[in-house]
C-alpha cells in the first residue's frame, strides 16, 4: 500500500537545476547559502539501472516514519514556501529511501556515478556561499566534501517523477480549478 507524504524544501528560483542563492533565514541552507535539494531537478540527477531509468533527489529525513517498509512504495509531494504563499515544486512517486545506514552503499555509488562531487562549483558560483565560507574555496570545499553524501538520498522510477515547468501555489481555501479537474 502506497505511503504518501508532503516534504518542504529550500526555495529555489532556477527550476531546481542548480542553486539560485535565495537567502535563508535558518538550517543549512542559512550556514552554506544553499541547501542540497536544489539540484532536484537536475538533467544530471538521471541513471538508469537494470533497464529502469530513475531520477535521484533530496529531502530531508521523514523523521520516525518506517521508509525502510515501503520501498518504491512512498510517492513525496515537494513543496516550498516563499513570499507568503505555499507552492508544489515537484512529486516523486514509487520513491525508495537511500538514507538509512544499510544504504550507504548505494547513496555513495549513486554519487560517483551522477559525478555530484563536481557540482560544487554550481554552489561557488554564488557570491552568498562565497561570503558565507569567507571566500576561502578550502573551506569551502571541506564543507561539500563532508556532506555531498547525503545529495542523492531518494530515487524515483523517471516516469514517476513529475517536476511542473512552474510550481503551483497551493491555496488550502480556494483549489485552482485548472489543476483539479474531475
Amino acid at each position: 500500500m502506497p505511503k504518501y507524504y508532503i516534504k518542504p524544501l529550500f526555495w529555489n528560483t532556477n527550476g531546481y537545476t542548480k542553486p539560485s542563492g535565495v537567502k535563508a533565514v535558518s538550517g543549512y541552507p542559512k550556514e552554506h547559502g544553499y541547501g542540497h535539494e536544489e539540484w532536484n531537478n537536475s538533467p544530471n540527477m538521471r541513471f538508469t539501472d537494470r533497464g529502469t531509468r530513475f531520477r535521484a533527489f533530496h529531502t530531508e529525513p521523514l523523521g520516525n516514519a518506517p521508509v525502510e517498509d515501503y520501498d518504491g512504495q512512498i510517492f513525496l509531494f515537494m513543496t516550498a514556501s516563499h513570499d507568503g504563499i505555499q507552492q508544489l515544486v515537484g512529486v516523486a512517486g514509487k520513491a525508495t529511501c537511500l538514507i538509512p545506514k544499510k544504504r550507504s552503499a548505494e547513496r555513495e555509488h549513486l554519487r560517483q556515478r551522477l559525478n555530484i562531487d563536481q557540482q560544487w562549483r554550481d554552489a561557488w558560483d554564488l557570491e552568498i556561499v562565497r561570503s558565507l565560507h569567507h571566500h576561502n574555496i578550502r573551506t569551502f570545499k571541506n564543507s561539500w566534501k563532508k556532506d555531498i553524501n547525503w545529495i542523492p538520498n531518494w530515487k524515483s522510477p523517471e516516469n514517476y517523477f513529475f517536476w511542473p515547468k512552474e510550481a503551483v501555489t497551493v491555496d488550502p481555501l480556494e483549489p485552482d480549478p485548472k489543476v483539479f479537474q474531475a
